[in-house]
């Protein structure tokens, strides 16, 4: 049964990617970013009335367009601020920052050569080596598109380091978990869930939510 508030998230949502896809689309020629609508689309995800639980099976249902990239960042920011809500002890100014890095977090990808980003098969060594640089080229391209107004550093370094691990075997700068910024680790987990359960393996079958969450917790 679908309730009013999953019928409400399904329309904000489809409203939220609207806007976020033209700020990806001026990211994606290097242009001037939106930070109003940017800002004001976090606001709207970190707010609690539409991020509970029983939304979550949405994010895994209703992603049909072309473009996995722009659902992925929508879907990591809502993920990301679900797991702060549920902590309890977080203010909303983290909330919302933390939700700002989550939907910036792979906007480093949109200068990669369309080559590697639409390739379906696994990538060679070199441009594994390049794709791996998208977090730095993130950080470099958002320090540079908000010098009138700078992100926090906070921002920053969720963007920076969302690929960094605690073991210290992660990327760019392959730091541990006790230089690696908490909105980078909620990050970190929020986007290895969602991007876990929205590819399908080589048989075509899918993970499931909680084959993920087992995946994450070992």
């Amino acid at each position: 049964l679908v309730s009013p508030v999953q019928t409400l998230f399904k329309q904000r949502y489809g409203i939220l990617l609207g806007e976020m896809k033209k700020i990806w689309a001026a990211v994606r020629l290097s242009g001037p970013v939106e930070w109003p609508v940017l800002w004001r689309v976090a606001d709207e995800i970190a707010d609690l009335r539409l991020v509970r639980a029983e939304v979550l099976p949405l994010l895994h249902f209703e992603k049909q367009e072309e473009a996995p990239l722009n659902n992925h960042l929508l879907s990591v920011a809502f993920l990301t601020a679900m797991m702060l809500r549920a902590q309890g002890n977080v203010g909303e100014k983290d909330i919302r920052e933390a939700v700002c890095a989550a939907l910036l977090h792979d906007v480093g990808k949109f200068h990669l050569p369309m080559r590697i980003m639409d390739k379906t098969g696994p990538l060679t060594f070199e441009e594994d080596r390049l794709m791996r640089t998208h977090p730095l080229v993130a950080y470099r391209y958002l320090q540079e598109a908000s010098k009138e107004a700078p992100l926090p550093l906070s921002v920053l370094m969720g963007v920076l380091q969302h690929h960094e691990r605690p073991d210290g075997q992660g990327y760019p700068m392959r730091v541990g978990s006790m230089k690696t910024h908490p909105y980078a680790k909620v990050l970190a987990l929020a986007d290895a869930y969602e991007s876990r359960t929205s590819r399908r393996q080589p048989d075509g079958s899918e993970v499931s939510p909680f084959g993920a969450a087992r995946e994450l917790y070992k």
